[in-house]
């Protein structure tokens, strides 16, 4: 019996003419990863594939669109084509943005098919989004078994290996899989305009709701944002997340990266500088640079962001504008010791944040910028970024700005997505998280003279700041911030 499309776990993303010229091999090979994967897991596993999974009738934009939002991974078929097709690179961007949104790099599991000279030549600072996906990602290479015999050895092991390292990811992604059954909006579907804030009742306290008797946890629960528990949150300085010896060899590290962009963009940031020489208004006396820390930021991108950071307050330090370096994430993945508490007290309902905050001091106000690039290095450590809320970092950020009168201060939110924690957002409204950071930013510009300035990382944060920058390329963010001074840095 047919399973029903809904139930589909992967997506194939491909050109059809390819299959058409192989005399449908890549259907073929959709076909038999789908048996074999059953074959090591015990369950059904459905590959969407548009020519047989939309029917005469329906609109096929809007089916790939459904299913690509419902299932779990993506599978793209890389030939010299894939590059070339404006469908293809629709399917892959929509689908790396839900791998930044959930906060995963696992969900991609490309087969290099036929060589492509963007594959071959890629490097991280090349302009092709795909190709530098594709070449940071353990692919299955089948371009040596293109002219195999279907039923040969070689190719039944090649569908093997990928049905094991499905099967290996599935186990890893359980949770991920079974939420992913509830179709999950499209970023780039939300409007542009800002959604409405509601702060009627906002209060920049988050009270905890453990231990509060019944009527009590219904009357907190009624309205605004809370959390279940705080006793587990952390803040602390980067310092006291590692060794001298790490931060030295990651500081080591570090200083290449930042001098490799200063030479990058001598010419720009020397343009730059003669600016700011030259203005004759007034600079905010403090700018604190908020990092989103998640999941999605990790690898070649965090190179830039911990750099430009450096650079960004090495430069504001030389105009006699004191800068803090923050981070925020969560010490877990999808939950950590309060929804272990949360599940030990029984689940009670609309339970509130359920992860446990991590907070990051990189760099304080009183830290000379020149000695900070050590403790900002500690990003590029693997397994320390994960899970995002952003409205509570957002009223951490300000409550450490040091001047009673916080007119002359910025905060510069630096994020790639919408707040994800998914142990909060399961067990409460999906909106949970970005409601909350919606309502924050229009409390921070209604109450206060802070200047919050947003920077989307191939993310248009127009919808919840005012003030934003939208950075396509990551190499550029620290340059793009700079030449966007008056936004920011003038009073």
């Amino acid at each position: 019996m047919e399973m029903p499309v809904s139930d589909a776990v992967a997506f194939l993303s491909y050109v059809r003419a390819d299959d058409e010229h192989e005399r449908g091999r890549i259907t073929w090979l959709r076909e038999r990863l789908e048996g074999e994967v059953r074959m090591h897991t015990g369950r059904p596993f459905r590959i969407f594939q548009d020519n047989r999974d939309i029917l005469w009738g329906q609109q096929w934009k809007r089916r790939l669109d459904d299913t690509l939002l419902s299932v779990t991974f993506l599978i793209p078929i890389i030939t010299p084509g894939y590059f070339r097709s404006s469908a293809c690179k629709d399917e892959f961007d929509k689908f790396l943005l839900r791998e930044k949104q959930l906060g995963e790099s696992r969900l991609i599991l490309p087969i290099y098919y036929l060589s492509s000279d963007e594959i071959e030549t890629s490097t991280e600072d090349s302009a092709n989004e795909i190709a530098k996906v594709v070449a940071s990602r353990n692919w299955s290479d089948w371009r040596g078994l293109r002219f195999k015999e279907l039923i040969s050895p070689e190719v039944g092991m090649a569908v093997s290996e990928m049905a094991g390292t499905i099967k290996g990811a599935m186990r890893e992604l359980e949770s991920i899989i079974a939420e992913s059954k509830a179709p999950v909006p499209a970023p780039t579907d939300r409007p542009a305009t800002r959604p409405e804030a509601d702060i009627a009742k906002f209060t920049p306290e988050v009270p905890e709701i453990r231990g509060l008797a019944a009527a009590q946890r219904r009357k907190a629960t009624q309205g605004g944002y809370y959390a279940y528990t705080k006793a587990f949150d952390e803040e602390i300085h980067a310092a006291a997340l590692s060794t001298p010896e790490e931060l030295l060899r990651l500081g080591k590290h570090l200083r290449v990266r930042c001098g490799r962009l200063r030479r990058q963009f001598n010419v720009e940031l020397s343009a730059i500088e003669e600016e700011l020489k030259q203005i004759d208004k007034p600079l905010v006396n403090n700018v604190t640079l908020l990092l989103d820390n998640s999941g999605s930021l990790r690898g070649p991108r965090v190179e830039f962001l911990a750099s430009w950071a450096v650079i960004l307050a090495d430069l504001l330090d030389s105009h006699s504008v004191t800068t803090e370096i923050l981070g925020f994430t969560t010490r877990a993945w999808k939950g950590g010791q309060a929804r272990e508490q949360w599940l030990r007290d029984g689940k009670p309902k609309k339970p509130g944040r359920l992860n446990d905050l991590r907070h990051i001091v990189y760099k304080q106000f009183d830290d000379p910028a020149e000695i900070c690039c050590e403790t900002v290095s500690l990003m590029l450590r693997d397994g320390l970024f994960k899970e995002n809320i952003d409205g509570e970092a957002i009223l951490w950020a300000q409550e450490r700005l040091h001047e009673p009168d916080t007119s002359a201060s910025a905060i510069l939110v630096v994020s790639d997505g919408a707040p994800v924690d998914d142990s909060t957002l399961q067990a409460n409204s999906g909106n949970f998280l970005e409601q909350h950071l919606i309502n924050t930013i229009a409390w921070v510009e209604k109450t206060s003279q802070t200047r919050l300035y947003g920077v989307g990382i191939s993310h248009d944060v127009s919808r919840y700041y005012r003030n934003s920058l939208h950075v396509v390329k990551e190499e550029r963010l620290g340059l793009q911030i700079l030449e966007d001074w008056p936004n920011w840095l003038t009073v």
